[in-house]
């Protein structure tokens, strides 16, 4: 990841300065690989440079799927996200749900750019809509960090089945960040 200069972060162009040789080139290249994972998916989009992090956040629960004609057939389409968020000790703090909508419990919600980037670890689901108050008011992006389960169905989807809905078990674990 690079700052807005085009040059790495400063933590890492601090590592390579303070431990010169190899050393310094692992340790940098070490920075850069940490300051890269989570920052940004392969090609989506990256963090706000504001971001700092806020909380961790595990969901589980299900994706609700639904079999729908395309162009080319049919195939299993995510409606929505259902699931429960807790926060770090394991307290009940809010749902995620359709949108995908991440609502705490004081009611603020963060809605979410929708895709595959809900369960891709690495993903940086940009902010769309975000409450003017409450927990979640100074969210400016929530990153994907790992999940399981959660993909789409094995049962058959064609004609005969179009408007079938399944429910796929998932979890998944976000960091959030927002303005300092």
């Amino acid at each position: 990841m690079l700052d807005l200069a085009g040059r790495p972060p400063a933590c890492c162009r601090l590592a390579g300065t303070l431990a010169r040789g190899g050393a310094g080139r692992r340790l940098r290249t070490l920075c850069l690989a940490a300051a890269t994972f989570g920052a940004r998916a392969a090609d989506g989009p990256a963090l706000p440079a504001d971001a700092v992090p806020m909380l961790r956040l595990q969901a589980g629960g299900v994706l609700i799927y639904e079999c729908r004609g395309r162009p080319a057939g049919h195939g299993w389409t995510v409606l929505a996200p259902e699931a429960v968020l807790f926060n770090e000790q394991g307290a009940t703090v809010g749902t995620l749900h359709a949108g995908p909508t991440f609502q705490w419990a004081d009611g603020s919600l963060v809605r979410v750019a929708s895709g595959p980037g809900v369960l891709q670890p690495g993903a940086v689901l940009p902010v769309r809509q975000v409450s003017a108050t409450g927990r979640l008011a100074s969210v400016t992006a929530i990153v994907t960090l790992q999940s399981s389960g959660g993909a789409a169905p094995g049962l058959p989807c064609d004609a005969t089945h179009a408007g079938r809905q399944a429910r796929v078990d998932f979890s998944a674990l976000y960091a959030v960040h927002g303005r300092p």
